[in-house]
């Protein structure tokens, strides 16, 4: 809370197993933003849950909040078995900014 992160790297970086998580009143920038992630390395690999970004301002950075999944080819097959990352309950709000890209959500 009530920090200015400034990095050539993620502002905050949230990896699996991690959960009840508070973010807020951040000044993020220069960076890559806020990501959860690199989720789906292990097959049996916990996720991140009950996590809350509140009051964000970004500042030159990539991105803003973003989920990151590793999806090559020797997952795509787990990810069909059932064994892979699910994604729910996900709720974005209340954002505003603008893009140096054509694309804003993806």
């Amino acid at each position: 809370m009530n920090s200015h992160i400034g990095i050539e790297d993620d502002c905050i970086s949230i990896g699996p197993e991690n959960s009840n998580l508070w973010i807020e009143d951040i000044a993020c920038g220069p960076s890559h933003g806020i990501s959860i992630g690199s989720l789906g390395w292990e097959p049996q690999e916990h996720g991140v849950q009950n996590m809350t970004v509140k009051t964000v301002t970004y500042n030159g950075t990539e991105n803003g909040v973003r989920v990151k999944i590793k999806l090559g080819q020797d997952r795509a097959v787990a990810l069909l078995e059932g064994s892979g990352v699910k994604i729910r309950d996900i709720m974005y709000e209340d954002i505003h900014g603008t893009l140096a890209t054509e694309v804003a959500v993806n």
